[in-house]
């Protein structure tokens, strides 16, 4: 992985780890910004924590909970919903801990995810058996590959290895609604962004995330113009939540094209500095694009506003919850009690 994160483990109790991870510190400003939770999505939240308590103490020694790292995959779920039905297929490029999927199974929808960390990847595979009842399709010990699967029942998931899914002349025959690839496109390398754009490509599929992620190596405006040198435009974008679809899709009514016209330089140049000193920095920079005009831009305002209205269970009630079920007087993962300790992030 581009950042070094440890991704592979020895034996299946290191796998701990990986149950609240890469969001030390974050849990009272994710409830923040969510506003708290609504009674539904703590329900969930409920139940995805029993579950986890369960296989931690059972698989890997030790009961653990999740805090922050479910309410991260919370926001972009609230999102999902808002545009998608319970039924719809959505593909999670790069889960992470695996949580939003969990989110979209117990909701009813059908689920597909692909990773390449070792760690993640078998974490994700006890979460999605543990809370769908063994309704997972599991393609790295399945002899099929993924164009041999053309249906997924709602509530079930198909879990893809990456030797599985990065082929050649990869199809996807399985009917998706989206691909959600979250906190990643900015971590991918040049040879993963252009398969995944190829296969996107000739999904015609709507792209909804999360976040760039991390600008280290590939800045976002670079990204955003792959997005749109293969077609996509923007149909809703906020800083946080983007919403890309392709140009000739009916979503794209209403959506916005980039480069600005006004700011594109007139010059092609082979360098990162270079673009960004001619200006291709400001000119595909991913932009704030809220319009009712566009169908999928109301669907998720309108679905803001209707959550300002709806009674949400906060901070206290949410964390007095994870004590309990952890049965300790605290909900610090051990990464953020090790930061804590050496005076970094986590307070």
């Amino acid at each position: 992985m581009r950042n070094a994160y440890p991704d592979t483990v020895r034996e299946e109790a290191e796998l701990g780890r990986y149950v609240d991870v890469m969001h030390e510190g974050r849990f009272d400003a994710y409830i923040e910004s969510l506003g708290g939770l609504t009674h539904e999505e703590f329900a969930l939240f409920r139940r995805i924590n029993e579950s986890v308590a369960a296989i931690s103490e059972q698989r890997y020694g030790r009961k653990r909970v999740v805090g922050a790292a479910l309410l991260s995959s919370i926001y972009i779920f609230r999102h999902l919903r808002a545009l998608y039905a319970p039924g719809a297929t959505i593909f999670d490029l790069g889960p992470g801990c695996g949580y939003l999927g969990a989110l979209l199974v117990l909701s009813g929808y059908s689920y597909l995810a692909s990773d390449v960390s070792q760690a993640f990847y078998v974490y994700q595979n006890h979460l999605l058996n543990a809370v769908t009842g063994g309704k997972v399709i599991e393609l790295a010990t399945d002899a099929r590959a993924l164009r041999e699967i053309t249906e997924l029942e709602p509530g079930a998931a198909l879990h893809i290895p990456w030797w599985k899914y990065v082929v050649p002349e990869q199809k996807i025959r399985l009917p998706l609604d989206c691909v959600s690839p979250n906190h990643m496109l900015c971590e991918m390398s040049n040879v993963s962004l252009s398969f995944n754009l190829r296969v996107w490509t000739d999904l015609g599929i709507t792209l909804v995330f999360d976040s760039w992620g991390s600008g280290n190596d590939v800045p976002a405006w670079l990204v955003a113009k792959r997005l749109t040198e293969a077609g996509f435009v923007f149909a809703y974008s906020d800083g946080r939540l983007n919403v890309v679809v392709p140009n000739d899709a009916a979503t794209a009514v209403g959506a916005l094209r980039l480069p600005n016209t006004e700011r594109t330089p007139s010059e092609e140049f082979y360098s990162l500095r270079q673009y960004g000193e001619s200006g291709f920095q400001r000119a595909f920079r991913p932009p704030v694009y809220r319009d009712q005009a566009n169908v999928l831009g109301r669907k998720i305002m309108e679905h803001e506003n209707a959550l300002r209205a709806v009674p949400m269970i906060g901070a206290a009630e949410i964390r007095s919850f994870l004590m309990d079920l952890r049965g300790e007087p605290t909900i610090e993962t051990d990464d953020e009690m090790f930061m804590r300790f050496v005076g970094v992030g986590a307070k």
